[in-house]
């Protein structure tokens, strides 16, 4: 976190193992906090693994990176994100009124 770099596109497809390590690849939508840019104006970012804020108010920080990575250990325990397949803006209204599903 000391280098304040937001990557905006968390996702398995987006992480390498290189000898037992995590590579993250893709930089493409990344910035750096305080340093906005045209760019910040607009949704960015696959939208299973975006946070309610970034997805609803396009607001990305590092509790979004977080919520990826949340999203990400939830795919890999359950087989799928919670999402589902349905649209987005309809699954962040129930995360916001019930809370995140949980299916195991």
């Amino acid at each position: 976190m000391s280098k304040r770099i937001i990557h905006r596109d968390l996702k398995p497809a987006n992480i390498l193992l290189h000898n037992d390590q995590a590579k993250i690849i893709d930089f493409g939508y990344c910035e750096i906090q305080g340093h906005e840019r045209p760019s910040f104006e607009y949704n960015v970012g696959s939208p299973s693994y975006m946070s309610p804020e970034a997805f609803l108010s396009n607001h990305y920080s590092e509790k979004s990176e977080i919520w990826a990575i949340g999203v990400i250990f939830y795919e890999c325990l359950n087989g799928k994100t919670f999402d589902d397949g349905k649209e987005m803006s309809h699954v962040y209204e129930q995360i916001k009124a019930k809370g995140i599903p949980y299916y195991v």
